[in-house]
């Protein structure tokens, strides 16, 4: 090795090292507090409540925020927005039965170089029991977590990329889930209508769930689960992934039908011109199983 290629190598390595504790010791002046490093405006929370009583539908429009939707302890819709100087809601009720809540930011190509943002903004919305209305939920780029709520109409959730929970909720209507990237969960919850899941890449899981009516789950890349769920009729489909389902129930009540390009297929006996349970997966493995 050269002698200038060896002095080139150790100014590299001392640049290096200095580099790396220039960085810890601004790191440790914060108290190792990382949103300190943060070069994005801080968000603050700006709060808005809304009479439930003459709202009907609620549609969110969000893009990289996480969404929370819970239960209010009175009869009031309250809405926690986390804004800054470039991104904030416009909240609107196009008619007295409407609240429009969407996401707008104002970020330019420049505001993400040599960004960091160590905030993780929520987008909070609690709703009381005594919501008479459906709701439409979409997001680009963020979780959408709903639990312990209680919706009378439909239900909508759609994303690009980002994980989804339905816990402890009941809806009166029909529930449909749309993800492009992410996994999605229902638990312990109940719905009148019919249950539509498409996922394009992710794992969709559904347990301790009454349908009312019939559940249709597609998955493209990702397993499917389902643990301990009723419904009158069933149609499981997946291009690659297993397809594992543990129904309530006794088989004898359904007619079963299960193929599977490559892939083991376990099914339990069933019977004739019952309600449909239709499986199929082009690569991964099937298995059906009841209990009481």
């Amino acid at each position: 090795m050269r002698k200038a290629t060896k002095i080139t190598l150790i100014i590299a390595g001392v640049l290096t090292i200095v580099g790396i504790a220039l960085s810890v010791s601004g790191i440790a002046m914060t108290g190792f507090q990382w949103e300190q490093l943060s070069t994005s405006p801080p968000y603050q929370d700006t709060e808005s409540t809304y009479n439930a009583t003459t709202i009907k539908h609620i549609s969110i429009q969000n893009t990289n925020q996480r969404i929370i939707w819970k239960r209010s302890t009175d009869n009031k819709i309250h809405l926690t927005c986390p804004e800054n100087k470039y991104e904030f809601y416009q909240v609107s009720q196009p008619d007295s039965e409407t609240l429009k809540i969407e996401f707008i930011s104002q970020k330019v190509w420049y505001h993400y170089l040599f960004n960091l943002d160590f905030d993780y903004p929520r987008l909070v919305i609690e709703v009381p029991e005594q919501f008479q209305g459906s709701a439409e939920i979409t997001s680009t780029s963020g979780d959408i977590l709903l639990s312990d709520s209680t919706i009378s109409s439909d239900l909508s959730i759609s994303t690009k990329s980002g994980y989804v929970l339905v816990d402890n909720t009941q809806i009166s209507s029909s529930l449909r889930i749309q993800s492009s990237s992410g996994d999605t969960c229902i638990n312990q919850t109940k719905l009148s209508g019919n249950l539509s899941m498409e996922s394009t890449s992710g794992n969709v899981w559904v347990k301790k769930t009454d349908i009312g009516v019939g559940a249709t789950i597609t998955s493209t890349s990702g397993d499917i689960t389902l643990e301990s769920v009723s419904a009158d009729q069933y149609h499981l489909q997946a291009t690659s992934g297993n397809i594992l389902a543990t129904l309530n129930g006794s088989s004898l009540d359904y007619t079963i039908s299960a193929n599977s390009k490559s892939g083991n297929i376990s099914i339990p006996p069933s019977g004739e011109e019952k309600n449909p349970i239709q499986v199929s997966t082009s690569s991964g493995d099937i298995a059906i199983y009841f209990h009481f």
